[in-house]
């Protein structure tokens, strides 16, 4: 009874028995890529949603919103590494642990989280590893950001046939086969 006790009042605080939404104006998600061996660039898309739903997250990347800030690359993003008309989007799937927000009481406190969480991307599936830091803003809203990058290999994901093609229209010697994802994920209560 005691144990009963105890997990009705876990679940029953603000934020654990919240259902949040991404706030996808606030937030952002990143890569970079180097090619030729020399230059680093930073990309990000800008159609991104995601929920929290009990002790399960969801976040949603609109490929086709990739935005490298030349149009002809986006284009040729979108077509042939993402191929956006067949996979228009990439998901990211998680389960959080029950008692994960409980440290956060007050605006401003912080916890980080060491998550592994499933990746769907180019019609492939593959789990992945992430440290986030957890931030309370207030009670109705937190952050939830990339302590450190993501290293995602386009080969784990059939990309290399892309990038190969990006590097023969583009003329490049290289694409590093080593992709760094940021993200910074500001959620709202529903």
């Amino acid at each position: 009874m005691k144990k009963l006790l105890i997990l009705m009042l876990l679940t029953a605080s603000p934020l654990f028995a919240a259902d949040w939404t991404l706030s996808s104006k606030e937030s952002t998600f990143n890569f970079m890529s180097t090619k030729n061996a020399a230059v680093t660039e930073l990309h990000t898309f800008q159609n991104i949603s995601g929920e929290i739903n009990g002790d399960k997250g969801k976040l949603n990347i609109d490929l086709a919103s990739v935005e490298t800030q030349i149009p002809i690359r986006n284009d040729r993003m979108k077509e042939h590494l993402f191929d956006t008309k067949q996979f228009p989007q990439a998901t990211v799937e998680l389960n959080l642990a029950p008692n994960v927000f409980e440290s956060l009481q007050k605006a401003g406190s912080m916890t980080d989280l060491p998550v592994k969480a499933n990746l769907g991307l180019h019609g492939m599936k593959k789990e992945i590893s992430a440290k986030l830091r957890i931030i309370k803003l207030a009670d109705n809203k937190f952050v939830a950001s990339t302590l450190e990058p993501i290293l995602l290999i386009p080969g784990d994901f059939g990309l290399e046939p892309g990038l190969k093609k990006l590097m023969e229209i583009a003329k490049l010697n290289s694409i590093t086969n080593s992709v760094p994802v940021t993200f910074s994920l500001v959620f709202e209560k529903k």
